[in-house]
């Protein structure tokens, strides 16, 4: 994240108007395009007025009431924008996790599925063998059918009404 006005100055976010005073004078002593040497260069030159210029504009920002209370809503704002940013980032990640997870399970289900119908398959196979080798289960298997349907068709007993 940026440097805000509070990190230039070296000051905490609830510092008094005389801490943001002491603040500006302790790093303007250390920044004024002044201080330099006579031997530096153009570039570092300006480097160090606009370094300085910015400590200034911080100073002048949160020395004032109205500015320092705007100030401090717009970083608000902006810590609540890449909150919300972060947020959904997350949520977008978490939705592709669900999903991925989703396709895992379906594939996973699908496996189970043939796995069961192969087995399924295989009792059949096993039931169809001990039924030729002994011809009385089908026909008993076959009786207990005819019964079974012969109960299913019968009407329910309803119960009698008692008095």
């Amino acid at each position: 994240m940026a440097m805000t006005y509070y990190d230039l100055l070296g000051i905490p976010k609830c510092a008094t108007p005389d801490e943001v005073r002491l603040g500006f004078k302790r790093k303007a002593l250390t920044t004024h395009p002044d201080k330099l040497s006579p031997d530096a260069s153009a570039g570092e030159r300006k480097a160090a007025e606009t370094k300085f210029r910015n400590l200034h504009e911080a100073f002048e920002t949160l020395s004032d009431p109205m500015k320092r209370r705007a100030y401090d809503m717009r970083l608000e704002a902006a810590a609540r924008f890449l909150r919300t940013g972060r947020e959904r980032e997350f949520d977008a990640t978490y939705a592709e996790h669900l999903k991925a997870s989703a396709e895992r399970l379906n594939v996973t289900v699908q496996n189970i599925n043939k796995s069961t119908e192969k087995l399924g398959g295989l009792v059949e196979d096993l039931l169809k063998s001990l039924r030729e080798a002994n011809p009385e289960w089908e026909a008993r298997r076959q009786e207990a059918l005819r019964r079974r349907q012969a109960q299913a068709a019968r009407p329910s007993p309803t119960p009698s009404p008692q008095v």
